[in-house]
């Protein structure tokens, strides 16, 4: 009997779940949030945030983008920039800035925009003690991919 009550009482969660989320529209979202759409910032474009230095446990982890992340590269994580984007990364306290490359997704709070690999943050006076700093993110391009085709030399016609 108790079993059953208990049985009773998750099926009640769970439809109480379903029913809020479909009134409320969740449904959507949730679609939305899945989605693998790129973010749209374009070249030129300026965000302003704060940035803060990726974790050190994450040193040697594949990245989003596949790569494996390293913290003495020139890279940065953020979630408002497409993937392989070059960034341009200015600390607004004492306008040092360094040149990244966005090969992973994050970070996940708030007004945070980006997370940099300690050598990057270094460059710009912060320190991972320090926590975070308010910077401008200024999109510069996007990594080039050359292919073969693309690479070869051109035929001569005769």
């Amino acid at each position: 009997m108790r079993y059953l009550h208990a049985r009773a009482r998750i099926y009640l969660v769970v439809a109480c779940m379903l029913l809020g989320g479909v009134l409320s529209g969740a449904p959507a979202l949730l679609a939305e949030s899945n989605s693998t759409t790129t973010p749209r910032v374009r070249v030129g474009k300026t965000l302003t945030g704060a940035a803060t230095v990726y974790p050190d446990l994450l040193n040697g982890h594949k990245t989003t983008s596949g790569e494996t992340f390293h913290q003495t590269g020139h890279t940065a994580a953020s979630n408002s920039i497409p993937l392989q984007s070059r960034v341009k990364v200015t600390n607004l306290e004492n306008g040092k800035s360094t040149d990244v490359k966005v090969n992973d997704r994050g970070p996940k709070l708030g007004k945070h925009k980006i997370d940099l690999s300690k050598k990057a943050a270094h460059e710009i006076g912060l320190t991972a003690k320090q926590g975070k700093v308010p910077v401008a993110v200024q999109v510069t391009g996007a990594e080039s991919h050359t292919t073969k085709a693309s690479t070869a030399p051109e035929r001569m016609v005769p």
